[in-house]
């Protein structure tokens, strides 16, 4: 596995949230983290790149333990990260957002890089100059996503990546998501609330309640869980036709 905790306790302060998880994604797989709000899917994430506490466990890099590096170190060594908010720099133009994420590596590379991923998003490609502020929520997202692409990663977490945008603007998210990962070989791992999208477009998915995994299957076979549907309902509320 190139990605994978083991036993791994993380939140922040004296507050333990995610407790003694263990998941692992491969090369070219897109996994899923679902569960109720709360439950510690973006905390989890936050933990694997640095940014929240870890109390105890693991997290393993092709094998090799990172635990607890500096979020600098974690994404030059190839794990890339989308949070949900406050992803991009919107005072700076969308050429000006991919080089600051490709500043530490050589300007012939960071161009080859910059080209690469214009040519896989073809919705910024032609507003390079344009103010990232001033793209649309789902253009946003997408330079987002480029901007991970472009440090290079051979891991990316993303957080509610189709967050508040348009059914039409989450379903091509999700198609750029399968295809990054199937044509990289990049190992990716989603923290996600939209539960029906996230299980069509990952191959295994983590069930994650109170800070606690509690299911781990297939996608597909998650999608016709009718466990799942019962977990949903008693914590969210929800019909279960919706999932």
């Amino acid at each position: 596995m190139l990605l994978r905790t083991v036993d791994l306790s993380v939140g922040y302060g004296d507050l333990k949230i995610v407790q003694n998880v263990s998941v692992e994604v491969k090369g070219g797989e897109v996994v899923s983290l679902i569960g109720p709000n709360g439950s510690g899917k973006s905390t989890l994430i936050k933990g694997i790149v640095g940014l929240a506490k870890v109390f105890s466990g693991r997290v393993l890099l092709d094998e090799l333990d990172v635990t607890g590096l500096p979020t600098y170190k974690l994404i030059r060594m190839g794990i890339g990260y989308v949070p949900q908010r406050l992803n991009i720099f919107p005072n700076l133009s969308v050429k000006e957002n991919l080089e600051v994420s490709g500043s530490w590596l050589d300007k012939n590379r960071m161009r080859r890089k910059i080209q690469e991923v214009m040519d896989i998003f073809p919705e910024i490609k032609h507003k390079m100059d344009c103010k990232a502020g001033l793209l649309s929520g789902g253009e946003r997202q997408i330079l987002a996503l480029a901007r991970a692409l472009v440090a290079e990663p051979r891991v990316l977490l993303l957080d509610e990546p189709t967050a508040s945008l348009s059914p039409m603007m989450a379903d091509k998210i999700f198609r750029y998501i399968r295809d990054i990962a199937f044509t990289n070989d990049i190992a990716i791992m989603i923290a996600e609330q939209n539960v029906a999208k996230a299980l069509k477009n990952s191959d295994r998915s983590y069930v994650l309640v109170s800070g606690r995994c509690v299911s781990v299957e297939s996608s597909k076979a998650h999608l016709s869980d009718d466990q799942l549907k019962r977990i949903y309902l008693e914590f969210m509320s929800i019909k279960p036709d919706s999932l």
